[in-house]
């Protein structure tokens, strides 16, 4: 059997709060005009449904029966996946995203798909940006574009990406020259190493939907002088440092992509946990 649930009449009507609601008030005068300057400056992202397996960067591998085994791209696949518990069955599709296996400092490895980390001031303000993903809400601008905004924490990255700014910052500044700054500002202040600053974070790993995506995310944080943190807006103009309740507002209006919330959850225990 496939995952179902039995037809029943809808009687579910919950009071979902209003996003626009949620930002409202004098002391969010400055997060909105921010919000309003960085997506004005995005540039349009228009999103449309699409054939799965495009024979190029996403491919279909068929089974020796005509069934679609897997469609898999270089960082994702969707694949079937049979479930049993007790006395139930069913058969489910699976995102899953390619890992890596890291060390930990136990010495042993661990399957990392991200690394998320927080950059937090003496304020206990933290410092996001803004950027672009498909598959949220198409909210607009002034200008009528189709965006797709979402503000996110400033360190958000691939393994890969983060290995590779840890081995060179030329290189890195290819890729995301943005990220790459921001590491080499935060090093260059601590007169270290990106590899350095990273192997002393500490970092917890959770899934991001155990249910049906198969990603092990890292979370961590890092603290920053005053100073440190005017470099690093510098370095990154766009960015903004956002108190805990202009993020709260963001939260519950639906702009902060969830691995940021995930991120201030898991941050925030580690941090309980450590007193």
């Amino acid at each position: 059997m496939t995952e179902s649930l039995p037809s029943q009449p809808n009687t579910l009507a919950i009071p979902l709060l209003s996003p626009a609601e949620q930002l409202k008030g004098p002391e969010f005068v400055d997060l909105n005009m921010w919000l309003k300057e960085q997506m004005n400056a995005l540039p349009e992202m228009k999103v449309k449904k699409s054939p799965l397996s495009d024979k190029d960067s996403w491919k279909a591998t068929m089974t020796p029966d005509g069934q679609v085994d897997s469609v898999s791209s270089p960082f994702f696949a969707v694949e079937g996946i049979d479930v049993s518990s007790n006395d139930k069955e069913w058969h489910q599709g699976a995102v899953i995203q390619r890992s890596e296996f890291l060390p930990t400092k136990s010495g042993e490895k661990a399957e990392i798909s991200a690394v998320i980390i927080l950059l937090n001031d003496t304020k206990g303000r933290t410092f996001v940006t803004m950027t672009q993903e498909p598959l949220s809400d198409a909210k607009r601008t002034d200008t009528k574009k189709e965006i797709h905004p979402v503000v996110r924490s400033s360190i958000q990255t691939s393994v890969q990406k983060l290995q590779l700014i840890s081995r060179s910052a030329a290189l890195g500044k290819q890729y995301d020259p943005a990220l790459t700054s921001i590491l080499t500002t935060i090093a260059n202040d601590r007169k270290s190493t990106v590899t350095d600053i990273l192997n002393a974070t500490n970092f917890s790993k959770a899934p991001t939907d155990g249910n049906r995506i198969a990603s092990n995310v890292a979370y961590g944080s890092m603290n920053v002088s005053d100073a440190l943190a005017q470099k690093l807006k510098t370095t990154v103009p766009t960015g903004r440092w956002c108190t805990q309740k202009e993020l709260d507002a963001l939260v519950v209006s639906g702009m902060s992509n969830g691995i940021l919330n995930i991120a201030r959850s898991v941050t925030e225990a580690q941090q309980r946990l450590e007193t």
